[in-house]
């Protein structure tokens, strides 16, 4: 039989189980292919966790470089044993997942040490950052490192690959390609995964879940419509029998649903919720579904009376959810319209209901001036008693805000007055300024942000790749 090798490539926070080689791992079955896994990015991560060099080895890409001892470290710990593994396998493929742009460097590397090791198969490279980096991409494919890239949804594509149904729209070229029946989607194949090293929430197997691609909203910052074009969305129906898939096959409760937001449609979302709630009535607490996922807030007069509830019943145990500044101004020109009123009724309905919020705020959107900045720090002082109770668990204030291509706010970079500066070790999405902040103001706003809110008792996440980041940035400004 027939054999395809598929590789999840670093670097990204191993804090699920991969959804995307998951599926293609069902495709290649499907395809007649059988399939093996390795996933890198993981095993990284864990043998980086006790080693005195992990701070190197896992925060040196953050400028798009791999240092020489992080290679020579890479090439000897996991990617000569994983090209072994795939020339012993005889797989005539190899599928080579890049989460984000970070993996670019280390795919590189990857894609070279497969010709050194003479591997004669075809190779496929695919995943988000190989959508978010065409021009590296396709010089990839120039210098003949890769037979094929695919831009956009992946599952056809990698179908047609396999089965030499060639050409496709998305493969070798710019056209990417937006599924648009997600419940045709094949179910993700947990086989060859060692899901007991990945993280658990409550001490159990978790996996990731994917309700939708793209997003019912066009924020300022953010990139997911040039990656993902259009919203689209499984039915409730569906997501509920993948869930069940799961609990009958891999004996999982647990799950993380990783779309941009769980609740854009909220007809479908509302049918998920009484499925898994009248699930949830009927089985054993040891056999209940729990979730998380992230979550948008809409004005208020677009809920329902047993929203709350409905949430509860089915296993909601924490909602991430973006609200980015708490100017009104800045929210509203970044592309959320929804009031302050509305957070507050919100967050409110979350107490009442004992369910759990973690926040995502954003510092420095190119209209955010020195009042705005205030008013996202008077957040804090009206919030304190939520954080005090835990409905608010925990606030990411994130690296400050980037200026990423083909967003809405860099298609209006001239009418913003963006400018960049030119600095060492800063990278130009970050180094823009305009009348309103440049990066010294929005960092010391970043710091003076997050020294009140931990003064406040707030929990803060900023991890070792942030605080190194800044450490760097120091030296340039």
């Amino acid at each position: 039989m027939k054999s395809v090798y598929i590789v999840n490539i670093p670097q990204y926070d191993a804090d699920t189980v991969p959804l995307g080689p998951a599926i293609l791992q069902k495709v290649a079955k499907e395809a007649g292919y059988k399939p093996y896994f390795s996933d890198l990015n993981l095993e990284l991560d864990l043998k980086t966790k006790h080693n005195p060099k992990a701070t190197t080895i896992w925060s040196s890409n953050l400028e798009g470089h791999l240092p020489y001892s992080v290679v020579k470290y890479l090439i000897k710990t996991i990617i000569d044993r994983t090209i072994d593994k795939i020339i012993s396998t005889k797989s005539s493929f190899v599928g080579i997942s890049f989460f984000s742009q970070k993996s670019m460097p280390y795919g590189l590397l990857f894609l070279k040490r497969l010709k050194t090791k003479r591997y004669f198969g075809k190779i496929v490279i695919g995943g988000p950052g190989v959508s978010r980096s065409l021009e590296k991409v396709q010089q990839l494919y120039e210098d003949g490192l890769t037979d094929y890239y695919v831009i956009g949804d992946g599952e056809v594509a990698f179908e047609k690959i396999l089965k030499d149904e060639l050409p496709y729209a998305g493969v070798n070229n710019t056209q990417s390609v937006a599924i648009g029946d997600m419940d045709s989607l094949a179910m993700p194949d947990f086989e060859n995964f060692k899901l007991d090293l990945y993280p658990k929430m409550f001490d159990k197997l978790t996996l990731g879940i994917e309700g939708s691609r793209g997003c019912v909203r066009n924020c300022g910052f953010c990139d997911i419509k040039v990656l993902f074009l259009k919203y689209r969305y499984k039915s409730g129906q569906r997501l509920y029998d993948e869930v069940m898939f799961n609990v009958e096959n891999n004996e999982v409760y647990t799950y993380w649903f990783t779309d941009s937001l769980v609740n854009g449609n909220q007809k479908e979302f509302r049918i998920m919720l009484r499925l898994l709630g009248d699930y949830n009535k009927s089985v054993h607490e040891t056999k209940r579904i729990k979730w998380t996922g992230q979550y948008i807030v809409r004005p208020q007069k677009q809920y329902i009376e047993e929203d709350f509830q409905l949430l509860v019943d089915s296993g909601c145990f924490t909602l991430a959810t973006g609200i980015e500044s708490y100017s009104e101004k800045v929210r509203k020109d970044l592309g959320k319209n929804f009031s302050n009123a509305d957070i507050n009724w919100f967050f409110h309905k979350c107490q009442e209901h004992g369910i759990s919020l973690f926040v995502m705020m954003i510092i420095g959107y190119p209209t955010e001036d020195e009042e705005a900045f205030q008013d996202t720090m008077n957040f804090f002082n009206e919030y304190e008693h939520l954080s005090d109770d835990n409905t608010i668990s925990g606030i990411q204030l994130g690296h400050t805000m980037i200026m990423i291509p083909g967003t809405p706010t860099w298609m209006d970079r001239h009418e913003l007055g963006i400018e960049y500066d030119a600095f060492n070790f800063i990278s130009q999405p970050n180094s823009w300024k305009n009348a309103n902040s440049d990066i010294r103001l929005r960092m010391q706003r970043r710091l003076i942000a997050q020294k009140h809110a931990v003064k406040l008792g707030w929990g803060i996440r900023s991890n070792q790749q942030q605080l190194d980041m800044f450490k760097r940035w120091s030296h340039d400004l």
